[in-house]
């Protein structure tokens, strides 16, 4: 299910009902709650805390997890209240799409952050950097060991597992040979590519069959062209500009069409709105995703 619903709520009242405490008028701004609130008023638990009290620590976590990582703001101060009201049944929850939700926040920060005068970004901004890790080894930082976790025994012996960068944090890594905080130096090392040598179009081929079901799920969704929502964002899946990331042969794309009234829709001024009804013609669209799914050429 698309992540969305209405933002007309009182979030004082849905914090009490579903966190256990009631923050105070200067913690709640619009529809965003302070981080800091939050952290200081995780509700304790123990072995013999009851269930309702378990589920409102994990909605504490779940919260932190999304202000703090997948929907952070410039700030980094503020958490969206508006994805709580998802997490009352967390059996519900878990239906919805959070990973189409996270790609369009980030599409529509990194869209903001590309225009003049703009200094932060906003989003998971880490699945851009692991993103362009993976593709453009050559501005990756360089691996000095390997971790445990990236060797397996095979019939006696250690074998050193191609796992992607992000799973390399117990990694020692070596940044002499990659440029940091410098754009001219990125900038250079993009415009002196070598064709084709230099990118990795189809990443984790060999890791595709060992992932768990989770990673996967979904997966029909992939090469679909269909409309990412996330409350009053929307923002486009565009598979067609990448088919040899999905190890078909890439055509020259059409035009991607462009909605400047949709792409300028902030939160400020439409606090209480349903944006179920306000975004249907694309929450229809994404219903009916498996529709415009691309076969490749």
């Amino acid at each position: 299910m698309p992540v969305t619903g209405t933002t007309d709520a009182d979030y004082a009242d849905v914090c009490a009902r579903l966190l256990g405490r009631t923050p105070g008028g200067d913690d709640v701004v619009g529809c965003k709650l302070k981080v800091d609130w939050l952290e200081r008023n995780v509700p304790v638990i123990d072995d013999e805390s009851d269930k309702e009290s378990v589920q409102r620590y994990v909605r504490s976590y779940i919260l932190q997890l999304i202000g703090g990582c997948l929907f952070a703001d410039k700030s980094n101060r503020f958490v969206h209240l508006m994805v709580l009201p998802l997490l009352e049944d967390f059996q519900v929850a878990g239906q919805y799409s959070w990973g189409s939700a996270c790609l369009a926040y980030l599409y529509s920060e990194l869209c903001r952050g590309s225009r003049a005068g703009a200094h932060e970004v906003a989003g998971a901004s880490i699945l851009v950097q692991l993103w362009t890790w993976d593709r453009f080894p050559f501005i990756a930082p360089r691996r000095l060991r390997v971790s445990r976790a990236q060797q397996r025994t095979v019939d006696g012996q250690n074998m050193l597992m191609d796992v992607p960068l992000r799973h390399r944090w117990l990694d020692a890594f070596s940044v002499s040979q990659s440029a940091t905080h410098v754009v001219s130096a990125y900038r250079d090392a993009l415009d002196s590519q070598r064709h084709d040598d230099d990118v990795v179009w189809q990443p984790y081929t060999e890791l595709m069959g060992s992932l768990p079901d989770y990673c996967t799920n979904g997966h029909g969704s992939w090469l679909s062209t269909c409309p990412l929502n996330c409350f009053h964002i929307v923002e486009w899946h565009r598979p067609e500009r990448v088919m040899r990331q999905f190890g078909m042969v890439q055509v020259v794309p059409p035009n991607c069409a462009y909605d400047a009234q949709l792409h300028r829709l902030e939160l400020r001024g439409h606090h209480h709105e349903n944006w179920v009804t306000f975004h249907a013609s694309y929450i229809h669209m994404w219903e009916n995703r498996g529709e415009h799914c691309d076969s490749g050429t």
